[in-house]
């Protein structure tokens, strides 16, 4: 049985998406009270922040393979 591939026409950049995605649960957090849902919400802004630090790092034009 074959399972058909479903894929998503994106129309922005994965560093795009992420940054909106960091953008919008850093306002979020600003009004946020303390407590687990704000724990969570922390971990994941932390997570898109590695995520944005990480495709800048790997597709930087600074970074190059060695000789």
């Amino acid at each position: 049985m074959e399972f058909p591939v479903l894929r998503r026409k994106e129309t922005a950049s994965l560093d795009e998406r992420v940054t909106e995605q960091l953008r919008q649960v850093r306002q979020k957090l600003k009004n946020m009270p303390s407590g687990p849902r704000r724990t969570e919400a922390l971990k994941k802004e932390e997570r898109l922040r590695h995520a944005a630090d990480s495709y800048n790092y790997l597709f930087s034009s600074e970074l190059k393979p060695p000789d």
